[in-house]
């Protein structure tokens, strides 16, 4: 019994000295910080005019294209042409579709791949503007922010895209590769007028990109447990999106004399099963490379948690997957958003339905999930077909390893410097998902500093970017387009 004992402590000794050692030792995978040295000068009071500008014009998307209002559109190219003359003099522009601009600026080096910058020219609708403390279309300066409609999302990008290459152009300098814009009109409503086309246009044209960079993932605060330093998040790849119809038939009649099973409870008893039976977690898919890149710097417990998986992964399963926010990165989400039964109170409906959301992870199709949910529900009188033909599969994932992560990264720490670099998954989908065909190297973020308060301005009341975001996320496209 005592050698039992002897070997048992020996075994808890070894156990400790490898959770600590391998806590003490893991290495720090972010690039090294070099200052940045501004290639040009930047009118900050003429960037945030431009910027309030941009805003007052109200390019709203409408799924509907009959209630557009183009001349918004038409307004906010001629708004470009008007403020930009040294892009207009310098890169080729073209439309493609209705309002959507592709400008190409040539490099220094043409035998280089070129990169490409993504942005949106639409915005979601302000709902009830009476809700805003200033109005969702007039760019107001209040309290060090600009306010509105599309600050944040995405025309506060765009105008910094075009701020940075309007002041490079008049400095002399140029990209050492060429460098392409791509201003889609409709992100907001699938993109299947903007992005979509000009992506088709590029692949039919046999183009091949360095990298593409889009909108997704952000500099986040208190983004990783246990790290006090903003963390950069780039996003590698997005979840595919679909809406599936489930339809559960029965018995209709007469309320006064309910069948044993209706309609509606064939359907409550679907939706309830697949909530029970949620889809697997991925332990070791993109979303936990966060942890990977930020194990090092953070507090020792977390470290310790974070340095010796092979031992907590159930600990950081159920860490993750408590939060509604953290389960959407690591596993398909399926969530019902309309529902629709009877149309009298007396009158027991034959059919009832419910429209599911379904976000899928990489490494899932339609299929997959089709016969997982097929499986849950497990009743005949259910079935699962497509609500519409808005289907949108997983992308592939960007490698973290190419040199183009690399090159990212070490603009990102030189433009801040205090900021943890890491790759992640993106939950909500872009207009890069169209551009698969034309590099290999596609990632999503933007250089702006949020707060989980500030994430919910996008699409949401009281929209604003801080001014001295705004500026210095011009400072970092001047950065990359330089240096790219």
């Amino acid at each position: 019994m005592l050698y039992i004992l002897y070997a048992a402590g020996a075994l808890l000794a070894l156990l400790l000295v490898i959770i600590v050692v391998r806590t003490l030792t893991i290495p720090s995978l972010q690039e090294k910080a070099q200052p940045s040295e501004a290639p040009a000068i930047i009118d900050e009071a003429a960037a945030a005019a431009h910027l309030s500008q941009a805003v007052s014009i109200p390019t709203v998307s409408k799924a509907d294209r009959s209630q557009l209002d183009g001349q918004a559109f038409e307004r906010f190219v001629g708004f470009l042409e008007e403020t930009y003359p040294n892009v207009h003099r310098a890169m080729q522009r073209e439309r493609v579709s209705d309002y959507s601009l592709l400008y190409r600026w040539e490099g220094e080096d043409t035998s280089l791949k070129p990169a490409l910058f993504l942005a949106h020219m639409d915005v979601v609708s302000a709902g009830d503007e009476a809700e805003w403390s200033y109005p969702p279309f007039a760019g107001e300066e209040h309290d060090g922010c600009i306010w509105g409609r599309g600050t944040l999302d995405m025309k506060g990008t765009l105008v910094s895209l075009m701020e940075a290459a309007e002041a490079l152009i008049a400095a002399g300098k140029k990209p050492r590769r060429s460098v392409y814009f791509a201003f889609g009109q409709d992100e907001e409503v699938g993109g299947h007028f903007g992005a979509r086309r000009i992506a088709a246009l590029l692949e039919q044209r046999g183009m091949r990109f360095e990298f593409v960079l889009d909108e997704g993932l952000a500099i986040m605060k208190d983004a990783v447990p246990g790290v006090r330093q903003n963390v950069a998040l780039i996003g590698l790849c997005e979840r595919g999106y679909i809406d599936l119809l489930l339809t559960a038939e029965g018995e209709g009649g007469h309320s006064s004399i309910p069948p044993r099973s209706t309609a509606i409870q064939a359907l409550a008893g679907a939706v309830s099963r697949i909530e029970q039976h949620p889809f697997r977690v991925y332990m070791n898919g993109t979303a936990m490379k966060v942890f990977s890149y930020t194990a090092r710097h953070m507090s020792l417990p977390y470290r310790a948690v974070f340095a010796n998986r092979w031992l907590t992964d159930g600990i950081i399963k159920k860490l993750l997957t408590a939060e509604p926010s953290t389960t959407a990165m690591i596993r398909t989400t399926v969530v019902p958003t309309m529902i629709n039964g009877g149309t009298q109170s007396n009158v027991v409906p034959p059919k009832a339905t419910c429209v599911l959301n379904v976000r899928i992870m990489p490494g899932e199709t339609r299929e997959t999930v089709v016969q997982r949910l097929n499986e849950i529900i497990s009743d005949p009188r259910v079935t699962i077909e497509d609500y519409d033909d808005g289907y949108v599969a997983p992308t592939a994932v960007t490698s973290d390893n190419s040199p183009s992560f690399r090159r990212l990264a070490k603009t990102i720490r030189s433009v801040y410097p205090d900021t943890l670099v890491a790759p992640a998954l993106s939950i909500s989908g872009s207009d890069s998902a169209f551009y698969g065909g034309v590099s290999e190297n596609i990632f999503r973020f933007s250089p702006v500093v949020l707060s989980t308060t500030d994430s919910e301005l996008i699409h949401g009341i009281d929209e604003r970017i801080r001014l001295e975001d705004f500026i210095r996320e011009i400072r970092f496209y001047m950065q990359i387009l330089v240096d790219c």
